[in-house]
């Protein structure tokens, strides 16, 4: 089973058998924010690792795309998104699995998605199995389309 992980408060999780693929969205969590009464959206570790224990002993390889600060986004926003991909990886790592980390420019590419909307990874990932259009019908699971193909790296 090969697993792909698109980091990100809404990201996914693609696990690819030869079989089957199935998706999950990345589980999140809510926490109190600092000295606030507002809360921020975090990644759910222990959630992540119950999708992936299951397939512990299946797992051949995890690829974990690489995430970056975005200059139009503010600090938290751009703290949350590393801090979302470095949970992944060290969830992985804790498993005793050693992720591959993959840069976006790298997996675009393979798929002519450099310079591309966001949504054309789903259009293309339902070109290649269009039998997922149930669980990619929606503009919002583009996440768990890039998942898949990142997983397919």
């Amino acid at each position: 089973m090969k697993v792909g992980i698109d980091p990100g408060i809404h990201g996914a999780i693609a696990l690819i058998t030869d079989l089957e693929i199935i998706f999950h969205d990345m589980p999140t969590m809510s926490i109190p924010w600092a000295k606030t009464s507002k809360y921020k959206t975090m990644i759910d570790v222990n959630g992540l690792y119950n999708i992936l224990a299951p397939y512990e002993d299946e797992i051949e390889s995890v690829n974990i795309e690489i995430v970056g600060v975005r200059p139009n986004q503010g600090a938290l926003s751009n703290s949350v998104l590393v801090a979302a991909m470095y949970s992944a990886m060290n969830t992985v790592k804790l498993m005793g699995i050693e992720p591959n980390m993959i840069q976006p420019a790298k997996w675009k590419r393979k798929y002519g998605l450099i310079n591309m909307p966001k949504d054309m990874s789903r259009l293309v990932v339902l070109k290649m199995y269009p039998g997922l259009e149930p669980q990619l019908k929606r503009k919002k699971d583009v996440d768990r389309a890039e998942a898949l193909l990142i997983g397919g790296f």
